[in-house]
């Protein structure tokens, strides 16, 4: 069965839930927070590729959720594409510091530094 994008699914939810279909609702309910959940394991596991495709769903790679879920397991080619897509190097740094990973903390501070270099 081919994945839907998070708007198709949420345009469904409302379908149903102005018909009163709850049960429908419920399901599409756990679609949604399935599609979620798809994007943690893909951070986890380093896999950039089912990253990238749940992102062309609508899934956003960049929320602190998954930030942490990629800092933690020491998935660089994550956190660097996080950070490609938009992610505060910052924020990196800070779950970097909480989940004591020094390799992703010198990573993003050496990106932070080269950031400022370039404003100069």
């Amino acid at each position: 069965m081919k994945e839907r994008t998070l708007k198709e699914i949420e345009d469904e939810m409302e379908k149903h839930s102005k018909e009163g279909n709850i049960g429908k609702v419920m399901d599409l309910v756990d679609e949604h927070g399935n599609t979620f959940d798809k994007m943690a394991f893909a951070c986890v596991d380093g896999n950039l590729g089912r990253v990238i495709e749940l992102e062309n769903l609508g899934v956003n790679c960049t929320d602190r959720g998954f930030i942490k879920a990629a800092v933690k397991h020491n998935q660089e080619v994550i956190v660097l594409h996080q950070v490609k897509q938009g992610a505060s190097l910052d924020e990196v740094i800070e779950v970097a510091k909480i989940y004591e990973n020094n390799h992703i903390l010198n990573l993003a501070k050496s990106r932070k530094r080269d950031q400022m270099g370039k404003r100069k």
